[in-house]
């Protein structure tokens, strides 16, 4: 059967992006590929982002650093796991 080669790429073209929302869907659905040493995390088009980045790049939200109670007491710094407003009342 003959086909129109411009219609054939159109539904490539069409079938690729399919491809790509399904796997972008999948990630959304709450399944990230997370890299078990790094935290990395891998994205819809096979590529590896901090999880800082992918957060940010998808949604509002955004990161501030601190250092959990847990991890002060086992490094032994008193002021890691505090809020700002702890250290100033323990000023």
């Amino acid at each position: 059967k003959p086909f129109d080669m411009e219609e054939l790429s159109v539904r490539l073209k069409a079938a690729e992006r399919i491809l790509d929302l399904q796997a972008e869907v999948s990630i959304l659905n709450g399944l990230l590929p997370t890299c078990s040493y790094c935290k990395s995390i891998r994205d819809e088009k096979n590529e590896w982002q901090p999880l800082e980045e992918f957060v940010a790049s998808r949604t509002s939200t955004s990161f501030s650093h601190t250092i959990c109670p847990e991890c002060a007491a086992r490094t032994g710094d008193r002021a890691a796991g505090k809020t700002s407003q702890q250290q100033e009342a323990a000023a």
